[in-house]
């Protein structure tokens, strides 16, 4: 009985430290993060996803200014260590910067991103979003995944954006077209983008 016990007490401390491995490569990486392997505008950027306060559209308020978040992803997309800086905003910065960084991670680690984007599918917390003029809150989780969402083809992702950006406009088209001879015709759900999907990945992206 006592060498039995011997050998559970001698045994937990490697069951512990498996434990403790096992979970921790994302806080790893964000910890291992240093800001100098940025460029200055990076290390700007990043800083600027860190307290995002809202998710924004590529343009923003009555005149349609480019959004400064969007512009500070474009930054990190294009520097050598932006896949570690969306790593690390994915455990240090606010609701809103977490998600730029899942969509940054949708283009530089698409694995990485399909295991980091589950625990944000069911989340019920509200982010507030701002777009153009509007602004207002929605549910994380319909952020992340659309009822009708733009899936992007990863081997031609602008071609495939812009094909579902046509067929919006065409199934708007002949809605309106319904609506003129019947007024009570119900309204066309359009396809939209969505986290998961990697629509606002591209749509965000410059240069894709």
């Amino acid at each position: 009985m006592k060498g039995e016990t011997e050998m559970k007490w001698k045994a937990s401390p490697a069951v512990v430290l498996l434990l403790l491995l096992f979970p921790v490569s994302l806080w790893s990486n964000s910890q291992s993060f240093d800001e100098a392997k940025l460029s200055q505008k990076g290390r700007e950027a990043y800083r600027t996803l860190l307290v995002a306060k809202w998710f924004e559209n590529k343009t923003v308020g009555y005149s349609g200014d480019p959004s400064k978040l969007v512009e500070a992803y474009n930054i990190l997309l294009k520097e050598k260590s932006g896949d570690a800086a969306f790593k690390a905003l994915l455990n240090k910065a606010t609701t809103a910067g977490q998600l730029y960084a899942l969509c940054g991670l949708y283009i530089t680690d698409l694995s990485f991103f399909h295991s980091s984007v589950q625990r944000f599918r069911q989340s019920q917390e509200n982010v507030y979003i701002v777009s153009d003029d509007i602004g207002g809150g929605r549910p994380i989780s319909a952020l992340i995944e659309a009822d009708k969402p733009i899936v992007i083809d990863y081997n031609r992702p602008k071609e495939s954006l812009q094909e579902y950006f046509e067929l919006n406009r065409k199934m708007v088209s002949e809605w309106d077209d319904r609506w003129k001879k019947k007024q009570d015709a119900r309204p066309t759900a359009v396809y939209e983008l969505d986290i998961l999907h990697g629509g606002y990945s591209i749509w965000f992206a410059d240069n894709r």
